[in-house]
């Protein structure tokens, strides 16, 4: 199956991230390192994930600022809470052709609930997050997600000189 550019129609030539499609499967969600983590086996279904975390330019691209602390354009956007990051996918749907998932103003008290059946853009579930992060269907090929060593798949306060770096710096996984 194609990836799917997420292209905006103020910037017909760009295309800001993709969108990559996730086989489903089953695999263990939790590692009991933590007390409220105990490995439970869990079922996920198919499901589309965006290629890399959404950076700052297609974040100040919908939604007209970029409330990052390090700034750089293909950096992953971060100084947003939940509520800006639903608000986000509900104007990305928009901007795309797409049913907004998310009714905020039934947010009530606290709890908001997708509507799924609309087909646009929303947040990852924990499932879905790790299952993607891990590989999917591959997650058992490597010791981390794409390599046997971590300082070519991921930045951490050693390596990263304790700030954001841009995406796609590092060796992908296998999906």
């Amino acid at each position: 199956m194609q990836n799917i550019p997420i292209i905006l129609p103020d910037y017909p030539d760009k295309v800001f991230n993709e969108m990559i499609f996730v086989e489903g499967g089953e695999f263990t969600l939790g590692d009991g390192s933590y007390e409220d983590n105990p490995p439970t086996p869990v079922k996920v279904s198919d499901f589309w994930i965006s290629k890399y975390l959404v950076t700052q330019d297609l974040y100040e691209a919908v939604m007209g600022k970029n409330p990052s602390y390090f700034k750089g354009t293909k950096r992953p956007v971060e100084r947003v809470n939940w509520l800006d990051a639903i608000q986000f996918c509900n104007r990305l749907s928009e901007l795309m052709g797409r049913k907004q998932v998310y009714d905020i103003q039934d947010i009530g008290n606290g709890v908001l609930i997708p509507d799924l059946n609309k087909y646009g853009f929303c947040l990852p579930s924990e499932v879905e997050w790790e299952y993607a992060g891990r590989g999917g269907q591959f997650q058992s090929l490597y010791k981390f997600a794409g390599s046997d060593y971590s300082d070519e798949v991921c930045w951490y306060n050693e390596n990263s000189h304790q700030e954001t770096k841009p995406v796609g710096l590092k060796m992908p996984n296998m999906l």
